[in-house]
């Protein structure tokens, strides 16, 4: 038994700290693709940029506070950003700027049609939940953008044409 699991802690160990890196990656690029949205002065609460990371684990609630570390209080195009952790039980009254799901995939498809009406961009965390997001980023030999566009549109968010220069288009017949 002591060595299963001296075996697992380091493996336990080199997955936080991926995690963390994956997260360090998306907390650059996400802001940034939330002021591409054409109508973000109107999802603005209170002049602020509100982000609800919903998280369904333990270990995802962790993976969710490294986002609140990195991302809260941050000022970007001169906007405050204030995330609010929200566990996955959780009733959504409040509608935010937008949304990071830190959630099994089940949980993210539960909860995708609750956001649809709010008509806000839903990032995931792990790019294998990207048929129910609408951004995620492809960890490859290169780092892209993946972006949805049939939800965007389902969703009727536009955004602006600089991410198509750069991001794949998911399509459902793809794999990752």
């Amino acid at each position: 038994m002591k060595k299963i699991v001296v075996f697992l802690i380091p493996i336990l160990l080199l997955a936080n700290s991926l995690d963390k890196k994956i997260v360090e990656l998306e907390s650059k690029i996400y802001p940034k693709i939330i002021f591409l949205d054409y109508k973000i002065e109107k999802k603005l609460v209170d002049n602020e940029v509100l982000i609800h990371i919903i998280y369904d684990t333990k270990y995802h609630k962790t993976i969710a506070e490294f986002f609140k570390d990195i991302l809260d209080n941050k000022i970007i195009y001169n906007k405050k950003f204030n995330v609010k952790l929200v566990s996955y039980q959780e009733s959504l009254k409040e509608v935010p700027t937008a949304y990071i799901v830190v959630l099994k995939k089940d949980n993210v498809e539960n909860i995708e049609p609750k956001f649809r009406k709010n008509g806000r961009l839903i990032f995931s965390f792990k790019d294998d939940n990207i048929k129910y997001s609408l951004v995620s980023l492809f960890f490859g030999a290169k780092v892209l953008p993946i972006v949805n566009l049939k939800l965007l549109k389902e969703y009727g968010i536009e955004l602006k044409p600089i991410i198509f220069k750069v991001a794949e288009i998911y399509n459902e017949n793809d794999k990752l």
